[in-house]
């Protein structure tokens, strides 16, 4: 939906109040309408709603196990709502389906944090790195993990990194 990324909110917002309103009749006419539900938990989780989102998204997956994007929203999802175990397990899916998914990749080791698990964070991090070299996001938080692990050299290393990429944590 290119209207998650407009300038305008008021347009997104527009648009997505629309859009709510005929995914929800199309579901209440085709309760198994898997695009409506994934449709709709997508808005939601744009919207920072993961509460409304979730029973949406975890009904998609029903009737769209392998599909990738409802795979990723759903982890994303559930890390929202700090549910990590099950954020990781599904993210972890979302990336055998797609061993390249940045994104994927990202949540994934928020929530390997979340749950105080520095090494599959920064694991999660690195990869990042290998899939995207110009990610000064993920060469920040890996400096910040190195550094606690007390890997000072690498740290130094992979922040001097981040901020020629134009990332400095803000």
């Amino acid at each position: 939906m290119r209207v998650a990324r407009s300038p305008n909110k008021q347009d997104q917002l527009d648009s997505f109040n629309l859009a709510k309103k005929y995914l929800t009749r199309a579901l209440e006419i085709a309760p198994g309408f898997y695009y409506a539900a994934s449709n709709l938990g997508y808005i939601y989780l744009t919207e920072n709603k993961p509460d409304s989102g979730y029973p949406y998204l975890r009904e998609a997956l029903k009737y769209g196990p392998r599909d990738i994007q409802v795979n990723y929203y759903y982890g994303s999802t559930l890390f929202l709502l700090n549910k990590l175990d099950s954020a990781i397990r599904v993210l972890n899916h979302t990336i055998e389906l797609n061993p390249k998914y940045e994104a994927a990749y990202s949540v994934l080791a928020s929530a390997y944090l979340g749950k105080g698990d520095l090494n599959n964070g920064l694991a999660s991090y690195l990869k990042v790195i290998e899939i995207n070299p110009n990610n000064g996001k993920a060469y920040y938080y890996a400096a910040e993990l190195l550094r606690s692990k007390g890997d000072t050299v690498k740290a130094n290393e992979y922040m001097s990194k981040a901020i020629s990429l134009g990332y400095n944590g803000r």
